[in-house]
């Protein structure tokens, strides 16, 4: 798999992960959680459409958990989902997905089956 394309293609999930969990990141948010509720949950509108783009590409593929720490990895991310989610990095993308999907709503969203 060839992570930088990946990540070239999820510049907005990519952004996140590089800008908000930096090395220092616990100095600016008191939890990872609060720190995807304002990325995610508080995204503006107009970003909703390319979240549910880029999280549906992360979720077909990173299907292993060792994906999803090279992804994050190679974003240059702080963020653990064990650690700061606890959740395994393959749970902790699914519960993004579903983030997501709740903000773009059951009718709008792309189709996951």
């Amino acid at each position: 798999m060839d992570y930088s394309t990946l990540k070239a293609r999820t510049p907005l999930i990519s952004a996140i992960l590089s800008g908000a969990f930096h090395q220092d990141w616990e100095d600016d948010w008191d939890s990872a959680e609060h720190a995807w509720r304002a990325a995610v949950d508080n995204a503006p509108q107009q970003q909703v459409s390319q979240l549910d783009t880029e999280s549906a590409l992360l979720v077909e593929s990173l299907l292993a958990d060792e994906d999803v720490r090279r992804f994050i990895s190679v974003n240059a991310s702080a963020f653990s989902p064990e650690l700061d989610a606890q959740l395994s990095p393959r749970d902790w993308l699914l519960n993004l997905r579903g983030r997501v999907l709740a903000r773009v709503g059951p009718t709008l969203g792309r189709n996951d089956s």
